[in-house]
């Protein structure tokens, strides 16, 4: 898996991975979060699980983008 992390003093970015799972699901759930989304708000679990897999997978070299 590729670690790639951008850090400073407030804040952290790194790939996500599937243990952030019910964290964007929460995150997308909310309407503010929702109103430019592209897609439509994820019904389940499941549903968001599906949408990030294949983004996990290109993260860690699994597949191609």
């Amino acid at each position: 898996m590729n670690e790639i992390e951008i850090s400073s003093e407030r804040i952290r970015l790194r790939l996500m991975n599937t243990s952030d799972l019910n964290s964007i699901h929460l995150l997308h759930s909310l309407p503010e979060t929702d109103e430019f989304n592209a897609l439509r708000t994820p019904e389940d679990l499941v549903e968001t699980k599906n949408i990030i897999k294949p983004r996990i997978a290109e993260n860690q070299g699994n597949i191609k983008p």
